[in-house]
């Protein structure tokens, strides 16, 4: 490796000028004014920043208003920075960080963002204490990989908004900020719709797991003349029969959200939830790209 290439975060990239998008049910924050707490206009939403391997947005590139020598105007913000008003599309900027903003290093577009420019946003909201050993400084790619962006300013809790949530018996669901929409990366075909997949276990109570994959069973027997059911299977692992996972494909999200809303269902559901030692996790959500049984309308 370069000596020039070790500083690189090479997962974080401009979305304007990738072949991604935001995934449609979330809010696309371009050209929205950022402003302080007060409603007073510090700049405007350039582009956004993501982290292609995680699909997640990192960073808000803005164009503020600034005194500074040199300055392009382009800073980085952390998305758990800022909160959103979607009624005025505005991106508010807590009082207590508006400051800081006028002391992040500049962002020239275009040009890889390195971890050192990382740890200076982050010294800029938090100070010297937030920031690594001094030999910590030099690493391949960023400080501390694991953790790095699990911190709260790259959190998406400020920007769920009401149309972001779905109402499930199990209570409510959300769906993640800066999903990126990749679909198009994998096929170039016109009109392609990829398929909805869901995976994930239910953990039955100790010597019930056959009264309930018995209810799971009946359950792939009631989803399989739903529409847009593909398949719907129901497995358990070996020596552990009170352990049931189940693996769905549908032509789109939207008629498996249907199905569950089906009185039989529901019916089956309530039968089911007293054989169960806690109320399943959401399941994993997959996109079906293709495979053998998948069949492309």
């Amino acid at each position: 490796m370069e000596p020039n290439q070790q500083h690189k975060t090479v997962n974080l990239e401009e979305l304007s000028k990738s072949d991604f998008e935001i995934a449609g049910n979330q809010p696309d924050i371009l050209g929205w004014e950022v402003v302080d707490s007060e409603g007073n206009e510090i700049g405007e939403v350039q582009d956004l920043i993501f982290d292609r391997q995680e699909g997640k947005v990192r960073y808000i590139v803005a164009d503020i208003d600034t005194d500074q020598e040199n300055h392009t105007g382009y800073i980085l913000i952390p998305i758990g920075i800022v909160t959103l008003d979607d009624d005025e599309d505005e991106v508010i900027v807590p009082q207590k960080h508006t400051e800081a903003l006028f002391s992040l290093p500049p962002y020239e577009k275009g040009k890889t963002i390195s971890p050192v420019e990382e740890l200076a946003i982050r010294y800029a909201f938090l100070g010297e204490g937030s920031l690594p050993k001094a030999e910590a400084v030099v690493y391949e790619q960023h400080p501390d990989p694991e953790s790095f962006y699990t911190h709260d300013h790259f959190s998406d809790k400020n920007f769920r908004r009401s149309r972001d949530y779905m109402q499930t018996e199990n209570g409510t669901q959300r769906v993640d900020y800066a999903q990126i929409d990749d679909t198009r990366l994998l096929d170039d075909t016109p009109g392609r719709n990829y398929k909805y997949g869901l995976h994930g276990h239910l953990k039955a109570k100790t010597g019930q797991g056959r009264e309930l994959s018995k209810l799971l069973m009946e359950a792939s027997e009631l989803v399989a003349r739903r529409k847009g059911c593909i398949f719907y299977l129901v497995s358990i692992e070996p020596g552990n029969p009170d352990l049931i996972w189940v693996t769905e494909a549908w032509d789109s999200k939207e008629d498996h959200d249907n199905s569950i809303s089906d009185p039989a269902a529901m019916e089956l559901i309530n039968r089911a939830i007293p054989l169960m030692e806690a109320l399943p996790a959401k399941g994993q959500e997959l996109m079906v790209i293709g495979g053998h049984g998948i069949i492309w309308k």
